[in-house]
């Protein structure tokens, strides 16, 4: 009898070890399940991760072509204010200098009148001269408006370009891609 029940008492052992190594196998088993899900969630994070970093890339880029297309329309528009007020100086100096001409020679003619009343060859030629010098500061005035207006419709034009660039580009600059 002592040996039937050694000999259940080794099932039993045996028993007992099968069902441990089954436990341990459901344990290593749920480690496993739970590393692989543990796996996937930091592929997924990875994925999303690097997806937000491409469209991160991509609102880099195109804000630094925002950027640079700001920049060379400000160079622009700063080159055509330098070139209006150039053209506006050039034609405030010609201006000038017909004035000045137009003086001299009416203080020539005011001159001649009073020292040779009896002349009136040359003081017909002075005042021919005179008359033609006015006709030509009229004529620049004219010119210099219209210079001026149409210089300044240009301006106007390329701010207003400028604007519509920047109101274009502003939402981008805050908002999400």
């Amino acid at each position: 009898m002592n040996d039937w029940f050694s000999e259940e008492t080794e099932a039993d052992k045996l028993k007992r070890q099968l069902l441990q190594k089954d436990i341990q196998y459901a344990n290593l088993q749920s480690d496993l399940d739970s590393r692989v899900r543990e796996l996937d969630e930091v592929k997924l994070s990875f994925k999303e991760v690097q997806y937000k970093l491409q469209i991160e890339a991509d609102r880099t880029t195109k804000l630094e072509d925002s950027l640079e297309k700001k920049a060379t329309e400000f160079q622009r528009e700063r080159l055509t204010r330098q070139n209006i007020e150039t053209s506006l100086e050039v034609a405030q100096a010609k201006q000038a200098a017909t004035e000045k001409s137009l003086k001299q020679v009416q203080l020539e003619l005011d001159n001649y009148s009073l020292h040779n009343s009896g002349n009136s060859g040359q003081l017909a030629a002075l005042t021919k001269e005179r008359d033609v010098l006015q006709a030509r500061l009229r004529e620049l005035e004219a010119s210099q408006r219209q210079s001026i207006a149409k210089l300044e419709s240009e301006l106007k034009d390329l701010r207003a370009t400028n604007q519509q660039l920047q109101a274009q580009d502003q939402p981008n600059s805050f908002g999400a891609p």
